[in-house]
């Protein structure tokens, strides 16, 4: 309670700071709209000095902000830095951690995140600003330009479609579209034991006045990655089509994916009476090679933005994906028995599928009032989804497995037939409309927001919820803002899950709050961030003797972060920071006991040299803390760190360039576990190689 009586007595000093310096500041002074305008076809134009962030990111209906102006906390990592986080497949996890205050909790199947302690699931992230058309597996990164990364409620900007309860966070996929110049670019590339793929780049404009552009991104895997018997075989195609021209923009897109995982990397769990054991000195898997995940993805996309007027625009944005999981065949949860690493498990196969659509449009327009300038947002948005799981019939004894963690011993299991039969189809829609208000008065910015949204289920269950927001940013030197929120995001209710007791029960919809305040610098060359933060969400607990998932407390994240991105020196550039955070139940039946998988410390750092015109190197260091391995907090995982090391070579510069890359990944091979939550762990990737080469034409 001491803390957050400090953080609010932090924004009140924030409040009252802005409203008596702007009082006396010379009404004359007009800061630039909050919408920028960057060329949305070329966003290398928007990247900071170094070029691995950009300046601005896409905050919802509020488009693309500049981080100096927002009064939130975003990230924008670029193609650039993605490239250099090149991880198998894990890549998107690797990135997005560029963040402090995002942890990976996942692996090559789930790339799962958590943000300030919060899971943010990845059904619930978006592309290009559209809900609904990621799916929770792993996520494709060839086609993308950036990854926007917003550290806030999100439902007032984005939307409210989720579908497993993700409030707090924002996780923006923006696609590659054709660039003023044209690419044609062909990639091969070798990752873990014996992986190999193949990826096309191809983009140009077209028109009078190269109004049309069109982006193709294509790649296929397959082969051994960094586990033991994972075989990884994946396709995507992603088709991006754009227009431009006086007052209007729009795009259309279209991709598919999929992916045939045999052998899974799924997490691991550890039996209550014992402690985590010693790690494996290689890379053990702990599925069967027979184990496997199918399933293939479809998406369509498309935005609209029309200048109605020079201070009104009217925008629209909807997308359909259609996924469909044809096997989840897997150990479900390998269980450690014994302190000699060996483990038991059993069979599952729940296929699943999913079909999402969704429309949002609005109304933006720009006008004064007195001193005061006004970019007001009025969108509203709707959202459906239908879904049906299989399960294993009534009577079905799964087999029992065993095997060790040191001698791979499971490899020699036998797959056993395991028949399943489909549930009823579940539906849902959340309707919403936000309201948004960004004024400023001089140096001072105001955001003013109201969200209301509305949940049905098939269940007859009909619920609603009004939720208020505030932000603010003061420019006290044209190198300094400081800046303070107060934002809410709702949580749509959602039907327990089969494989719980209470299975069919409806959790009612809840709310994330947070208070944030904190100061921003830029000089040209290194920007950066320190924050301080108090998160709030109730959030539904499964009690593991009764297996009955429930409301059961408030999980709440109190900490700080600070970042630095840039080019302090020239040629060298850079993105990294700290974070600490402290996630605790309050209330319930776990009061006071903290978050398991949520190191209080997570530190990252990434580097880049440009050591001649042809010729550079990186390297990427990641430190996470000690974190409770289970909710009871009477075991640890213990603080690890990762190091990765990187260069890249350029022929031909100038003309049809030739580049070949490398990356070290765990260059010291690092032994070690990563906390997953719910007493399970994953165990680190040993040491391997990213290896690829590059032809553009």
């Amino acid at each position: 309670m001491e803390k957050k009586k400090y953080l609010a007595m932090g924004i009140s000093l924030l409040l009252g700071m802005g409203i008596s310096v702007s009082a006396e500041a010379d009404s004359s002074v007009t800061l630039n709209t909050v919408y920028v305008t960057a060329d949305r076809n070329n966003l290398q134009d928007d990247e900071y000095a170094g070029g691995l962030l950009g300046r601005t990111a896409n905050v919802g209906v509020l488009g693309r902000q500049d981080y100096m102006k927002s009064p939130l906390s975003s990230t924008s990592v670029t193609s650039k830095a993605i490239f250099n986080a090149k991880n198998g497949s894990s890549t998107f996890s690797n990135a997005v951690t560029l963040n402090p205050v995002v942890q990976s909790v996942g692996g090559n199947a789930w790339n799962d995140i958590k943000m300030k302690g919060f899971t943010v699931s990845l059904h619930d992230i978006y592309v290009d600003g559209i809900q609904g058309l990621m799916c929770q597996a792993t996520i494709p990164t060839n086609f993308l330009e950036r990854i926007d990364v917003t550290a806030a409620p999100a439902t007032l900007t984005n939307g409210g479609a989720v579908i497993n309860g993700t409030s707090y966070g924002t996780v923006d996929l923006i696609p590659k579209r054709a660039g003023n110049k044209p690419i044609r670019e062909i990639k091969g590339t070798f990752s873990g034991k014996s992986n190999y793929e193949t990826a096309l780049d191809f983009g140009d404009r077209f028109g009078a006045n190269k109004e049309w552009g069109i982006r193709f991104n294509g790649s296929y895997q397959d082969g051994i990655g960094e586990v033991d018997r994972e075989n990884m075989r994946r396709a995507d195609l992603f088709i991006n089509v754009d227009y431009t021209k006086e007052n209007t923009k729009f795009n259309v897109f279209t991709g598919h994916f999929g992916v045939d995982e045999r052998g899974i990397d799924y997490p691991f769990s550890i039996d209550d009476a014992l402690e985590l054991p010693k790690p494996p000195s290689d890379a053990a898997g702990f599925q069967a090679p027979w184990t496997q995940l199918k399933y293939d993805n479809d998406i369509v996309g498309f935005s609209l933005e029309h200048n109605l007027a020079d201070n009104v625009t009217i925008f629209a944005k909807g997308g359909y994906h259609e996924e469909n999981y044809f096997h989840c065949l897997d150990m479900y949860f390998p269980t450690l028995m014994d302190d000699k690493g060996n483990f038991e498990a059993y069979i599952e196969d729940l296929p699943l599928k999913i079909f999402r659509k969704s429309f949002s449009v609005g109304l933006r327009s720009d006008f004064k009032t007195g001193d005061v300038i006004h970019h007001t947002v009025i969108s509203t948005d709707k959202s459906w989804m239908s879904e049906v799981m299989a399960d294993q019939p009534e009577g079905f004894k799964s087999p029992k497995f065993n095997g060790n963690i040191y001698d791979n011993s499971i490899a020699k299991s036998i797959k056993p037939d395991v028949p399943y039969v489909w549930g009823d189809w579940d539906y849902s829609s959340t309707f919403g409309v936000s309201v948004i208000d960004n004024m400023e008065f001089g140096a001072l910015g105001i955001m003013a927001g109201l969200r209301y949204q509305k949940e049905d289920q098939s269940s007859g269950y009909k619920e609603f919820g009004v939720a208020p927001s505030l932000g603010l940013s003061y420019q006290i030197l044209p190198e300094i803002s400081i800046y303070g929120n107060l934002t809410q995001g709702m949580i749509p209710g959602r039907i327990v899950p089969q494989e719980y007791a209470n299975k069919g029960e409806f959790l009612k919809p809840t709310k994330t709050i947070q208070s944030e305040v904190g100061i921003k610098w830029d000089n040209k060359k290194v920007g950066g961030s320190i924050s301080l933060y108090t998160v709030s969400k109730q959030v539904p607990i499964a009690n593991p003797k009764t297996k009955i998932l429930a409301y059961d407390g408030i999980q709440e994240s109190t900490g700080f972060q600070m970042t630095v991105f840039g080019e302090p020196i020239k040629n060298l550039s850079l993105v990294g920071g700290i974070a600490y955070t402290a996630t605790k139940n309050n209330g319930g039946s776990s009061d006071g006991k903290e978050w398991s998988a949520t190191p209080r410390w997570n530190a990252t750092l990434a580097l880049d040299y440009q050591a001649t015109e042809q010729f550079s190197v990186n390297s990427r260091l990641v430190y996470n803390s000690e974190a409770w391995l289970d909710g009871d907090n009477t075991r640890k995982v213990p603080a690890w760190t990762r190091v990765d090391v990187g260069a890249t070579y350029v022929w031909n510069k100038d003309t049809q360039p030739i580049t070949l890359s490398c990356n070290i990944l765990n260059v010291f091979n690092n032994r070690y576990w990563y906390g997953a939550g719910w007493g399970s762990v994953y165990l680190a990737h040993a040491r391997s190689a990213v290896i690829s080469l590059a032809y553009s034409f």
